[in-house]
């Protein structure tokens, strides 16, 4: 079931980067990365879905995610970074 639970976070992800030309990724274990034009109302409805999604599980799942944001100015720092 936590598979799954993943494989939809990231399903979630990857219709967010088709939607608005983005790039999403899985990066390991339970993390994942999405690259978005930087709009306050892509990123919030984005989150509002994960979040839920997650409530739709009743705090069952042992996971709450963590959200980050990343301004990128310089194009040449590596996506890792």
């Amino acid at each position: 079931a936590g598979d799954q639970f993943l494989i939809d976070i990231g399903l979630h992800l990857k219709k967010a980067q088709e939607e608005h030309e983005g790039i999403a990724g899985y990066m390991g274990d339970d993390d994942f990365c999405i690259i978005l034009p930087n709009d306050q109302a892509v990123i919030s409805s984005l989150q509002q879905k994960i979040m839920g999604y997650i409530r739709h599980y009743q705090g069952n799942v042992g996971f709450l995610p963590a959200f980050g944001l990343y301004m990128i100015e310089d194009c040449g720092v590596p996506i890792q970074t």
